[in-house]
């Protein structure tokens, strides 16, 4: 974004976490991961292994499509974003401790994070070492 200042343009600062062509990738990775806890919740699985998978594959596509330049900022995102799946999750469940469950839920479903996470990274780490020999 350029605004004009004094005859000079002077551009929008590069180290904002949250530009506006992240915002995508946020979403691929929220609505995979929201469609995969609706399909666990329809089967009656509580949110296991299709969350886990929605939110590998969500991981796995917002890291292959934004820019490379945003790559590092995607790969910060994706915990952030299983973060608030499991807030909406909280909100969702109706327990009476929701604390509790919140706690419960960040250790026991750790792995899908980390699986998540550790393929948006591989393919970050790809995609920087394509860009390198080009």
């Amino acid at each position: 974004m350029a605004v004009p200042v004094t005859g000079r343009v002077q551009h929008a600062p590069a180290s904002s976490l949250l530009p506006l062509r992240l915002l995508p990738a946020i979403a691929i990775v929220t609505a995979f991961g929201l469609a995969g806890a609706a399909v666990d919740v329809v089967l009656g699985n509580e949110v296991r292994l299709s969350f886990g998978i929605g939110f590998g594959i969500g991981s796995a596509l917002a890291a292959l499509l934004v820019v490379r330049r945003d790559i590092l900022r995607t790969i910060i995102w994706i915990p952030l974003v299983y973060f608030l799946l499991l807030l909406i999750g909280t909100g969702i469940s109706g327990n009476k401790n929701p604390a509790e469950w919140l706690v419960l839920a960040v250790v026991f479903k750790a792995p899908v994070v980390m699986i998540g996470w550790s393929v948006a990274v591989v393919i970050g780490i790809v995609r920087a070492i394509a860009a390198r020999s080009r």
